[in-house]
């Protein structure tokens, strides 16, 4: 059974439905572990993990959410945020908001491209 997008959630205090092609990232740095024992082929190994997730939130007239991440952002304050599919899989934990970009096309929604970026280990379930 294929899992489809719109069906996923994201909770920063309550659900966030405003939002759109929400991206979540789980990434390792690479460490370089390349001896001359290796014959010439450099040799890598996953090295610290972090987490973090992109999306675009439509603006409403006196939306909380909105409020809650371009204040958090000026503020440097952390929230909780969750992110699930359809199917139970989940990933939460405390994030920032590194990136709050606005924007106001001549003939469209005015929209934010919100970065979020993981504080410390998630819950992953």
């Amino acid at each position: 059974m294929s899992i489809l997008g719109h069906e996923g959630t994201l909770t920063i205090g309550s659900e966030v439905t405003r939002i759109r092609d929400l991206t979540l990232s789980l990434t390792a740095s690479e460490v370089d572990i390349t001896t001359r024992a290796d014959d010439g082929w450099r040799a890598r190994r996953a090295g610290l993990l972090e987490w973090g997730a992109e999306f675009e939130l439509l603006a409403v007239s006196g939306d909380v959410v909105w409020d809650s991440l371009e204040n958090a952002f000026t503020a440097g304050t952390s929230l909780t945020a969750t992110i699930a599919d359809n199917l139970s899989h989940s990933v939460s934990g405390t994030v920032y908001v590194t990136s709050f970009t606005r924007n106001e096309p001549l003939d469209g929604a005015v929209t934010a491209n919100v970065t979020l970026v993981g504080a410390a280990k998630p819950t992953i379930a």
